[in-house]
């Protein structure tokens, strides 16, 4: 009976909220102006007013309604929606939004049917575009907009694309304070009206037998999407876009990475590049953009860690670290204040979710891109917050930490982290590798003799399970214990010569096997003392062990021929190399080449050309654009050579490249900018307009420099030439070319544009 009786009131509640089919046929004819009057539904029954008068008792809140609602007042209720949906009709905006505001106080808003709100966004929407009819500006307008994408805590995707067209304006208009204020009253309606939902819901728990219209899963499923509507609607996430802009724009950056974890959306990363995009576009690619978009993404980023470790490997392999930098200072302040949708395992009692705890492998790419980066005062932050949000430490964490202290060259720190991580069973074969390393680094190669040798004793058990390493393992620890000896510092009456020798035997003894990086560690100690009989002997030995030399073997041979002076280096290499039966390729010349070009002196340079003759001259090993680079931009770090002789030099390299039909590539241009413009080079003022001259070239020719190139011709102009006017032109053609260009390269745009703002400012007065 209750049953029948509530699908009876169901039935007679949808017929009495439902717009007529007329207007839901044409709603676009009627928002420009129609004359169609909506028919007034005919007087309600006594069926339908009792059916009204449950639903309505539900919703009101005035106290005035708790005991009894009249049929005055359902009538009045009936004749206020009657109207609200003739102004839609009609387009009388004042109409609409007086009724709205009245069944706004009553909080009657949340019984009209989702096609009346349907057809408001579309009358919104239109509105919007009708500028000779109405205007945007007009505060009802905005009200309206936003009563259409705030209700029952959801509204309409038309209705949030109708509110983003208005905040565009302001965007656009650099109004952002009144952004905000929309936005925000935007956020408090659809929440309030939200919760309005949950508390109607919580009534209709607590009086079962009394079920109230859309019982059967109607309601609970309206609420559900008003729940999702913040944090999934397209449109909404285009308002959370503006909101953003705004807030970045005032430099309100902790309020924008609030506002974007308070509404719990999920960013995507389509949705993350066209907002850069518009962002860029509006504030002229600002440096300071770049902070922001770290915010946006550590919360996209926090829940897929190895995304995120793959970004920060990124990051360390550019040695971009302020964008570095400000990626953990974001996730770890998101961290913080993540709340519980944030976090991947269910909170506890307390009424404050607990921080938001990293995967192991964010702060341990973390710690090892800062301990790389030389970053050590960030490497102890890193580790002071591990420590702070009680992440658990693991072996991985201990290694990059010791690793940390051993680059740092702090050896009692170093020490004493190690003691630790041995009382707490903590090591394994990285953590054997790295003290190896230390010890040698810090000249202290009989501790790591005590510490090989105790590798030895215990059968090389590298933890505490008892694993024992592999054979790459011990390859590894033999060759830094070799190399570390033949590298290290003279000590009176030590004959490191003979102790690396020693491990060399026991290790063709016992295993294991030595390899060809094990031998050219000898080959390299004695080119590197200039010994070229001693090093010709090491390269015939590692022929004789079964071992072809490889281009490193060559290499380091060559370096030793150039130490020791010889006449014909070039000549005497490549006789070698034939010698040794190895094919030479143009890999290998390459090589051959770079090593020559990193030698000062025209003597030198005269090896290289020997070189270029040699590869021109043979069939398998033509010279390409590589070689004519290496050669070219090592002309531009030899100190030695005066104006005129690098002038025929460069010459000379490019009637050779004419003549072979090479032309430079993209990475030949930047290799040779940054020759010719890094301040590491010294450069002189001929050098600098050698630099500019190829920067110019390459951008006739249609290829674009690296972000380092860019950074090299745009400071050279601004600090060396003094020349805003043409840094502020390199400016200009980055941002038609669309380069975006990393962290530094964009501050530095950023300080050239101020720069020249600053300087017509000074010509204008």
């Amino acid at each position: 009976m209750l049953a029948r009786r509530a699908a009876a009131h169901r039935a007679v509640l949808f017929d009495f909220l439902a717009p007529s089919a007329a207007r839901c046929r044409a709603p676009s004819r009627a928002l420009h102006g129609s004359k169609l009057k909506h028919k007034p539904a005919p007087e309600p029954t006594p069926e339908e007013r009792e059916a009204l008068f449950n639903s309505l008792r539900r919703v009101v809140k005035d106290r005035r309604f708790n005991k009894k609602l009249t049929n005055t007042q359902i009538d009045e209720f009936h004749r206020d929606l009657q109207i609200w949906r003739a102004g839609i009709l009609n387009g009388d905006l004042e109409a609409v939004v007086r009724t709205s505001r009245k069944m706004k106080r009553k909080e009657l808003l949340a019984l009209i049917t989702h096609r009346d709100w349907k057809e408001l966004s579309y009358f919104v929407s239109n509105a919007i575009s009708d500028s000779r009819r109405y205007d945007v500006n007009d505060p009802a307008l905005v009200e309206l907009a936003v009563d259409a994408a705030s209700a029952n805590g959801g509204g309409t995707g038309e209705a949030a694309f109708a509110l983003k067209r208005i905040l565009t304006r302001y965007f656009r208009a650099r109004d952002y304070a009144r952004l905000l204020e929309v936005y925000n009253t935007f956020l408090a309606e659809a929440r309030a009206s939200r919760s309005s939902m949950q508390r109607r819901a919580g009534d209709q728990a607590s009086s079962p037998g009394k079920r109230r219209w859309g019982e059967d899963g109607d309601v609970a499923e309206d609420e559900s999407q008003a729940d999702a509507y913040l944090q999934h609607s397209p449109g909404v996430f285009d308002l959370h876009l503006c909101a953003l802009g705004a807030y970045h724009a005032l430099g309100q950056f902790r309020e924008a990475l609030d506002t974007m974890v308070g509404v719990q959306v999920r960013w995507t990363p389509t949705a993350i590049t066209n907002f850069c995009k518009d962002a860029y576009i509006v504030h002229e690619k600002s440096a300071s953009f770049s902070l922001f978009v770290e915010h946006i993404r550590a919360a996209r980023m926090i829940k897929r860690p190895k995304w995120l470790a793959f970004e920060i490997g990124r990051m360390q392999d550019s040695h971009d670290s302020q964008r570095l930098i400000a990626l953990f200072e974001s996730v770890v302040y998101t961290c913080e204040n993540s709340p519980q949708w944030l976090q991947t395992q269910e909170a506890g009692p307390s009424d404050v979710p607990a921080p938001l705890q990293l995967h192991e492998v964010v702060w341990i790419a973390f710690l090892n891109a800062f301990a790389q980066m030389r970053l050590f005062k960030y490497v102890e932050s890193a580790w002071d917050t591990i420590h702070a949000q009680r992440v658990p430490v693991t072996q991985a964490m201990w290694n990059v930490w010791l690793l940390a202290h051993a680059l740092d060259h702090r050896l009692p720190e170093t020490l004493r982290i190690w003691k630790n991580m041995v009382d707490l069973g903590q090591i394994d074969a990285v953590s054997y590798t790295t003290m190896l390393k230390a010890y040698v680094t810090f000249g202290l190669p009989d501790e790591a003799f005590r510490l090989f040798e105790h590798l030895q004793q215990v059968q090389w058990r590298i933890d505490a399970g008892g694993k024992v390493a592999s054979d790459s393992t011990k390859e590894q620890l033999y060759n830094i214990m070799i190399d570390g000896l033949l590298h290290a510092p003279p000590v009176d009456g030590d004959d490191k010569l003979q102790r690396a020798e020693s491990l060399l035997s026991h290790m063709k003894k016992h295993g294991p096997a030595p390899s060809i990086y094990t031998h050219n560690a000898f080959l390299h100690y004695h080119a590197n003392r200039g010994d070229v009989p001693a090093a010709a002997t090491r390269l015939r030995y590692i022929s004789q062990e079964g071992f072809t030399p490889d281009i490193a073997s060559f290499t380091i041979m060559l370096q030793g021929l150039l130490k020791a002076n010889h006449p014909n280096a070039a000549k005497t290499i490549v006789s070698l190399v034939h010698a040794f039966g190895v094919t030479p390729e143009t890999q290998l010349y390459s090589a051959i080449l770079s090593c020559i070009m990193g030698n000062d002196g025209e003597r030198h340079v005269q090896e290289a050309f020997r070189i270029l003759d040699i590869m021109e001259a043979s069939d398998v090993a033509k010279p390409d654009q590589r070689s004519y680079s290496i050669v070219l931009a090592g002309l531009f770090r030899q100190r030695s050579l005066d104006a005129s002789r690098r002038a025929q030099f460069e010459q000379e390299v490019r009637r050779r490249m004419e003549r072979a039909g090479t032309d430079l590539s993209s990475l030949s241009y930047n290799h040779i900018i940054a020759s010719c413009l890094e301040p590491m080079a010294l450069p002189t003022p001929e050098m600098l307009d050698t630099g500019l001259r190829y920067y110019d070239e390459m951008i006739r020719r249609g290829s674009l420099p690296n972000n380092k190139a860019w950074q090299l011709v745009i400071d050279t102009l601004w600090k060396a030439k003094n020349d805003i006017v043409s840094a502020l032109e390199v400016a200009d053609t980055m941002s038609k070319k669309g380069v975006r260009g990393d962290w530094p390269l964009q501050t530095l745009v950023e300080k050239v544009r101020t720069a020249a703002a600053r300087l017509r400012r000074a010509q204008n007065l």
